[in-house]
């Protein structure tokens, strides 16, 4: 008998996704990176217009960067995760410059004392699926075309990298007013504890450089082609061929990773809690259809689990994704509000994190919401 992690991935396609496009990242792509990002985002990752805007500013003044494959990566060259740390409603109201995603990695290359050769996306979902876009430009280094989780993760020790024997030291950490924190560690989990203590002092959010890594390492622990897969997403969303639910679930359908999907809830958000802790935008909200039971969601900074009158239907590391009903447009947790129409759209997550070490990095045990996982394709009968 296969164990839940077997079934999973025995159940995923592993074939690539036919949207996967190389070259430069143009300016005409940005929207629909940001978008395809929200939805990986989860509910998480910071607000993807942000780093829409980011993007788009470094573009316009230093060119497009090169998106690469991570096939075609050098083995012997040097990758770096960037990423967003902290509460995303707090990152909604502070500056950004630019500066201080670039310092990160140049804080980098000193301590390795190398030259980072490309970035990568510390995780694909929302603000963090555009931060290496606009750091990259400004830096004229590629970007790959791959991340570290698929989606949107609350803690830098949830990572497919972690789970594949990665560390994430050293970490450097910048906030808007240039302070710097160097993070030593080799354990990840005391590396998370320090950072989410750091990002409190440092004003709640802040940039940060993380998992220098190989090449070969890289292409080993990766998530590979979200970037192209985000884009195929946004695109999804817009067509007109159908409604924007039906076009992102027929397009989810043809991809690597996400391709066991369905909806999972929707209706009228009825109840909305939330607030801040330990750097962590934390709450539940409620979904109440026209007929039927409510849906329960409850996150931290992503969407967490979703329970229908107690039977559960989606956890974490599998995707829950909140989007308008209409327009198909992804709703971050922070952008919750009573009487959205709204509906929920699960999917499986990448084969990188159902290994075992990664269920106990970020399932649901990990956030005390259950002691076991079940792949989302196996509790719907998808």
């Amino acid at each position: 008998m296969m164990n839940s992690v077997d079934q999973v991935n025995a159940g995923v396609n592993n074939s690539t996704s036919r949207t996967v496009e190389t070259g430069k990242i143009r300016l005409e792509d940005l929207k629909d990176i940001a978008r395809g990002a929200g939805f990986l985002g989860c509910g998480g990752g910071g607000d993807p217009y942000i780093g829409y805007l980011i993007a788009k500013a470094a573009i316009e003044e230093c060119g497009e960067p090169e998106l690469i494959s991570p096939d075609d990566f050098d083995d012997d060259g040097v990758v770096v995760g960037s990423a967003f740390i902290g509460a995303p409603s707090v990152m909604q109201e502070k500056c950004i410059s630019g500066e201080d995603a670039v310092r990160t990695i140049r804080r980098i290359e000193e301590k390795l004392g190398r030259k980072v050769t490309a970035l990568i996306s510390g995780e694909i979902g929302g603000l963090n699926g555009m931060l290496p876009i606009g750091a990259a430009a400004r830096m004229g280094l590629p970007v790959v075309d791959a991340d570290g989780c698929g989606r949107a993760v609350p803690a830098i020790d949830m990572t497919a990298w972690n789970a594949a024997g990665l560390k994430p030291g050293p970490v450097v950490l910048v906030n808007e007013h240039l302070d710097t924190v160097l993070i030593e560690s080799d354990d990840p989990h005391r590396a998370e504890d320090i950072a989410r203590s750091a990002v409190a002092a440092m004003g709640m959010s802040v940039m940060s450089a993380l998992y220098a890594m190989s090449g070969s390492d890289m292409k080993q622990a990766s998530i590979p082609y979200t970037i192209s897969i985000a884009r195929g997403i946004g695109r999804a969303i817009r067509a007109h061929s159908k409604s924007p639910v039906e076009n992102l679930l027929d397009y989810l359908r043809t991809t690597t990773h996400f391709n066991q999907c369905g909806v999972l809830a929707s209706g009228k958000i009825t109840y909305v809690h939330r607030e801040i802790k330990h750097a962590w935008v934390v709450g539940e909200v409620k979904i109440q259809p026209d007929n039927g039971d409510a849906a329960e969601i409850n996150f931290q900074n992503e969407y967490l689990q979703l329970k229908k009158a107690d039977r559960l239907l989606a956890t974490v590391p599998d995707l829950i994704s909140v989007v308008d009903s209409e327009t198909g447009e992804p709703i971050a947790a922070e952008a919750l509000r009573f009487g959205q129409r709204v509906t929920v759209i699960g999917a499986s997550s990448a084969k990188q994190l159902r290994t075992p070490q990664a269920i106990s990095n970020c399932g649901p045990k990990r956030f005390g919401i259950g002691e076991h996982y079940e792949p989302i394709e196996s509790i719907n009968n998808w």
